[in-house]
Parts: C-alpha cells; structure tokens; sequence
C-alpha cells in the first residue's frame, strides 16, 4: 500500500527474496517494463530511489481474500481455524475480523494519516 504509487528501493531491497526478486532486480526486470514502472529519485540522495507506478490496473490489483470473498458473495474476511477450548483467542479473532478489510492495492488517496487506527 502507498500513498504515492512508489515504493522506495531500499525497503524492496529487504524484502526482495521474499518476492522472488534477484538481485539484479533493477537492471533486469524494472527497464524490462517501463510501461509498468520505473525508477526515480527526487531527492537527489541514494538512500531515496524510488519504484514509481507508471499505470495503475484495478483489473489486476485484486489480493485472494477480496476474489474469495467476490465468489462467495460475502465481504472479504480472514478465515482462522482454532480449537473450540480457545475461546479468549476466538474473541479476539472474531473482534478483529469484524473490522473492514483493506486491500493492499486499495487507493488511500483520500486517506488521512491515522484515520483507519482504532483508538
């Protein structure tokens, strides 16, 4: 999720293994698609390179939990299986999934810091 449609390198570059990304991620797959992304820095420092959304497909930005919940009909959710003797768990889950999902690709434009935290 980001406010601005970039994701700065050198947070991307922490989690790049968990994504599957090598490390040559910037000479070889962002110039590959310059009409997805690319790279910008305006700042000037090298600490702030940033990957910066090009084009933007609603299509696409949908995360598994919003398709589940679309097949189903339902509002998008956690499913969580636990034991029936858990019930301070169970409370605490169902508290927390009574809450509205946001998708990681939702547009916070409109969004105003700390809006969504709860109290």
């Amino acid at each position: 999720m980001s406010t601005n449609q970039r994701l700065n390198v050198s947070k991307l570059n922490e989690l790049k293994r968990n994504f599957g990304f090598p490390d040559d991620y910037l000479l070889r797959i962002v110039p590959k698609y310059p009409d997805m992304f690319r790279v910008v820095n305006y700042t000037g420092r090298r600490s702030s390179m940033e990957i910066e959304f090009t084009s933007w497909n609603p299509d696409i930005a949908v995360s598994a939990i919003e398709e589940l919940a679309k097949k189903e009909g339902c509002e998008p959710c956690f499913s969580c299986s636990m034991p029936s003797t858990w019930v301070k768990p169970r409370e605490k889950f169902r508290e927390f999934n009574s809450n509205p999902y946001i998708s990681p690709y939702w547009e916070p434009s409109g969004l105003v810091e700390e809006s969504m935290r709860n109290g």
